[in-house]
């Protein structure tokens, strides 16, 4: 091979290295191809679709990252997603009707629609763990139908309506812990705050450091202890009234008897009062209503 003939080879290597994004055979053949292989063929199996330039360099990087993934998961039996490639010089309309200002830049459509987006390159483990995350799966399923009884449950003011919906919420709930996503942890604690305090503790033991959860173990906690554990007298009334009324949830009523514990002894029992108004208030949200309604009395009962 002569010295003229080793470079050309070495620079097509090359071309071919940076134009492999181009002529990848994941590419969306022609606009109208689009609903198709994305919006249409996503209702079967999610499609994660590349949004790409030939002038991009960090879509020379991600590129054959995600075409290495797909020929991966193409292999398996059934596979959970499948990959198209848009270039968003060639198809302007697709990338204007999807909003792409950056690129690279992956939408995962699921039932022909965006479930999930990326921004930016990431390194392959990372590009990994966000499919994963994102892609559908029975347990998540599960999750989402749980929580979206779990609120309807908190809606609900009929007891026997409250009651059913709370049974296929914490059978869903259980369904997605059990397949390991942990996310449903504080929501199933919150299912089981008034039946199982013990168990919503067990829950939350591993539930994270957020404000809600948080406020459900102080609830959980307090609905633990028995009566007795607690001194007598006036406060202790006002703060088991508290309690009854959330176990019914009456959280107006467990707000004013709280409040009204609070106001009649600060320190009683550790500030049980004062913990339990502060958790119902995390609980139900700052915008809720009744929190705004309490709050100036709860301040007027702590100063």
């Amino acid at each position: 091979m002569t010295a003229g003939t080793g470079t050309a080879a070495r620079s097509f290597v090359v071309l071919r290295s940076e134009n492999a994004t181009a002529m990848s055979l994941y590419n969306l053949p022609n606009e109208s191809a689009f609903a198709e292989r994305v919006i249409e063929a996503s209702r079967q199996t999610p499609v994660l679709v590349d949004f790409w330039a030939e002038w991009c360099g960090p879509c020379r990087m991600v590129g054959p990252i995600l075409e290495k993934l797909a020929a991966e998961e193409a292999e398996q039996a059934q596979p959970a997603w499948t990959l198209v490639k848009v270039n968003t010089e060639q198809y302007t309309a697709i990338a204007q009707a999807y909003r792409i200002q950056g690129i690279p830049n992956m939408k995962l459509f699921v039932d022909g629609a965006v479930a999930g987006e990326l921004a930016g390159a990431l390194p392959e483990p990372q590009l990994r763990a966000w499919l994963q995350e994102q892609l559908p799966s029975p347990a998540k399923d599960a999750l989402r139908a749980g929580q979206h009884l779990l609120a309807q449950w908190r809606e609900t003011p009929d007891a026997g309506a409250a009651e059913a919906l709370a049974v296929q919420a914490t059978a869903k709930l259980t369904e997605a812990l059990e397949a390991g996503l942990d996310e449903a942890r504080p929501d199933l604690a919150e299912l089981l705050l008034v039946e199982q305090p013990p168990r919503a503790l067990e829950l939350l033991e591993s539930a994270g450091l957020d404000e809600r959860s948080e406020a459900l173990r102080t609830l959980a906690t307090l609905l633990a202890e028995k009566p007795a554990q607690r001194p007598k007298g006036a406060t202790a009334t006002a703060f088991e009234e508290a309690l009854q009324a959330f176990t019914q949830r009456d959280h107006a009523t467990a707000l004013e008897a709280g409040i009204r514990a609070v106001a009649l002894d600060k320190t009683w029992h550790e500030e049980a009062p004062r913990r339990f108004v502060v958790a119902l208030f995390q609980l139900l949200g700052p915008q809720h209503p009744l929190v705004i309604e309490h709050r100036r009395a709860f301040s007027m009962a702590l100063y």
